[in-house]
């Protein structure tokens, strides 16, 4: 309704605006069903609740954004268990993406003291320096990190399927997807309720410049960064996905369960490892962006 009939890659949406402004009824059906699935949210947490895992997890740093307003999406200062908090522009200073020299996807790491380089840069991995380590974004990182953010509902959910914090188990990133769910669509409904759309027309002032920005995608922490020359043309483009931003954290993880139960059948240690990459839920395509 909102991005244009597309739930994935939005068209809808516009700099400065939206193409289309849904109109009251329209809100309200879509109110009207939120209210209607918010049991089968519950119950599928409930569902996800009672998964098999292995209790496998060591401690770890999570990243992700956030704000004292609210459960943070779109904007707020880049936070982690570990110390960290900065602002988007300050991204470059701490994290670093690379190509892998046996594969076609990027790693991202974070690493402390750097200097910063302005724009992105693509580094090899003899480049990094000393004190590096992996990092895991997504559902998890923000419901340790903005568990006091989640309304009052989802955090109640929370507490009945046993979820205890600080929970360093990579199996339960389902769980807390699961907890999202939950608080998105109450989310949803009172920004419905409150809302009191009007057609405005966009107005955009084209100029040279660059900047990059963070935002919590579905799968964690999305950077992205652009260099627009002065007719509004993208002359430079970075994206680091989430799934750049967990990969080192599941290459660990993968070692850590294979050595772990490395007595028990083949067949059951790729079932765990499949299990912990689905768990992870990376994105492919977004993994070579």
């Amino acid at each position: 309704m909102v991005g244009g009939g597309r739930a994935l890659h939005p068209i809808g949406t516009v700099v400065g605006g939206f193409t289309r402004i849904p109109s009251a009824g329209e809100l309200r059906a879509a109110r009207d069903a939120l209210v209607r699935i918010k049991p089968d949210a519950l119950e599928t947490l409930e569902m996800v609740a009672d998964f098999e895992d292995l209790g496998f997890g060591s401690e770890r740093e999570f990243v992700a954004v956030r704000n004292e307003g609210n459960y943070a999406i779109n904007s707020g200062r880049v936070v982690s268990n570990q110390g960290l908090n900065i602002s988007e522009d300050d991204y470059y200073e701490h994290f670093r993406e690379y190509q892998l020299p046996y594969a076609n996807a990027k790693q991202t790491q974070r690493i402390s003291g750097e200097p910063a380089l302005g724009s992105p840069t693509a580094i090899g991995p003899r480049e990094l320096r000393r004190g590096s380590h992996p990092l895991m974004v997504g559902a998890l990182a923000r419901v340790n990190l903005n568990y006091d953010q989640l309304l009052p509902e989802a955090r109640k959910a929370a507490e009945e399927a046993g979820l205890k914090l600080p929970d360093y188990n990579p199996f339960h990133n389902n769980l807390a997807q699961a907890i999202e769910i939950v608080h998105g669509i109450e989310d949803c409904i009172r920004m419905i309720e409150s809302l009191d759309p009007k057609e405005e027309e966009p107005s955009v002032r084209i100029r040279a410049g660059e900047g990059g920005a963070v935002t919590e995608a579905p799968r964690g922490l999305l950077h992205h960064f652009y260099s627009i020359n002065r007719r509004g043309i993208v002359e430079k483009a970075n994206i680091v996905t989430p799934t750049a931003h967990n990969f080192m954290s599941i290459e660990r993880d993968l070692r850590g369960i294979a050595q772990s139960i490395s007595d028990r059948p083949t067949k059951e240690i790729r079932r765990w490892c499949e299990m912990l990459v689905r768990a992870y839920d990376p994105c492919f395509s977004c993994s070579v962006h």
